[in-house]
């Protein structure tokens, strides 16, 4: 995955026809290094965007003191080319939609610009599509996306796995612990 950091790449991005947007699933998990909150504060953006028909929805992966984990922080229709970001002022104790803009840059990156900010942007890029699985020196196992289907639907689980030793040369695991990642 590629980090954007080229001005001139950024400046073209903006003349690129919004219509591209209509063509481009932004469905994901994305980061970003540039966004700030509260406004000076640089740190690491994590959210996860789902297609809902035409509407992407945005929830916060990592929340901040803007916008907490498991929340709305932005949303986009494609077919009206609608967008709201959510967002707390510093002179505002509510959180308020503002208009805002998406840009694609490619497959992997785009740039979300606030309606009335000086700023230029935060710039996403996409996450491997494939999160890593970890194991550990004594075997124990991480996985931090799994789909599990519920009687009421299917659910994004993270999951560890304890290995168990056994003496009859079967590797064995027992569920250790699990939880819902959050939308």
């Amino acid at each position: 995955m590629k980090k954007i950091r080229s001005p001139f790449l950024f400046f073209c991005a903006f003349f690129l026809p919004v219509s591209y947007v209509n063509a481009v699933d932004i469905s994901g998990i994305w980061t970003s290094d540039d966004y700030q909150c509260p406004a000076g504060v640089k740190h690491t953006e994590k959210i996860k965007i789902e297609k809902h028909d035409s509407v992407f929805t945005a929830i916060k992966l990592q929340g901040d003191d803007c916008i907490n984990t498991g929340y709305l922080t932005f949303f986009f229709d494609s077919n009206t080319n609608l967008c709201r970001i959510l967002a707390t002022p510093s002179s505002v104790s509510a959180s308020s939609l503002f208009e805002c803009k998406i840009i694609i840059v490619d497959d992997d990156n785009f740039v979300l610009t606030a309606a009335g900010t000086t700023a230029e942007g935060v710039v996403f890029s996409k996450e491997s599509s494939l999160p890593a699985v970890t194991v550990a020196p004594n075997l124990n196992i991480s996985i931090p996306h799994v789909n599990y289907t519920f009687p009421d639907g299917t659910k994004d689980l993270w999951v560890d796995l304890q290995y168990v030793p056994s003496s009859d040369g079967n590797l064995l695991w027992k569920l250790n612990d699990y939880g819902i990642n959050p939308k």
